[in-house]
């Protein structure tokens, strides 16, 4: 195989792995989209984003929030670390019965689960962590629980008791986002054609050229691989 040959093929195999990288990174995190009516007029809407965790969530797992809270009087959008930093989550769950959880699509909140539960998005404490309050509880947080709860500055608290499990959020079909098994066929796919592309340049160049094989498959394409990364 020519200089010029392996060149190309070491290009494209490359190309493949980064392209797989950056695919699988980009499809770690996960938006969820919010849409709750709670208490009958109150709203939360927007969206939350975490790391990709799928089961038991804890309060790291959430990277950034925008939701928009309104009781029909007032609005305020609580904001996450990356959207702009006015507010908080808090989490517990004391005994461990993993009532917030998520999976590939939707976010959910098991209100049955037992146990001492929270999760809620607050107005920060410095003004008043209370103010301004979204919270998914099976312990008293604003009003009767187990429930989903809402109160904007200081007004009146809107609340929904539940049982079971409820959604708190779910992935929009039309997101695009692609699942990490797609990235992973794709770049199953793209380390195939470049091993193709190898063999074809082989045939067509001679079996053996300069005293290297020309066989070997995926072995010989990691072996270049490997070999780029040292020089």
């Amino acid at each position: 195989m020519s200089v010029a040959s392996r060149t190309n093929v070491r290009g494209t195999a490359l190309l493949s792995l980064l392209f797989c990288a950056a695919s699988i990174s980009s499809a770690a995190n996960i938006t969820y989209s919010v849409n709750l009516t709670i208490g009958g007029a109150a709203t939360a809407t927007g969206d939350i984003v975490t790391n990709g965790t799928l089961g038991a969530l804890y309060f790291t797992d959430v990277l950034d929030w925008n939701l928009l809270l309104n009781d029909g009087t007032s609005t305020v959008d609580l904001l996450g670390p990356l959207s702009g930093s006015n507010s908080i989550i808090q989490f517990n769950d004391l005994f461990g019965h993993e009532n917030w959880t998520a999976t590939a699509t939707r976010m959910l909140y098991n209100f049955s689960a037992g146990g001492t539960s929270f999760v809620y998005f607050s107005s920060l404490p410095a003004v008043d962590s209370q103010a301004t309050l979204l919270t998914f509880n099976t312990e008293s947080i604003l009003g009767p629980t187990p429930a989903e709860a809402l109160r904007v500055n200081n007004g009146a608290v809107y609340s929904t008791l539940y049982s079971g499990t409820q959604v708190m959020g779910t992935v929009p079909s039309e997101s695009g986002a692609p699942e990490p098994s797609s990235s992973a066929l794709l770049c199953t796919g793209l380390a195939l054609l470049s091993y193709r592309r190898s063999k074809s340049e082989c045939r067509q160049t001679g079996a053996s050229r300069d005293g290297e094989r020309c066989g070997g498959g995926m072995v010989i394409l990691n072996s270049e691989i490997l070999d780029l990364n040292r020089r």
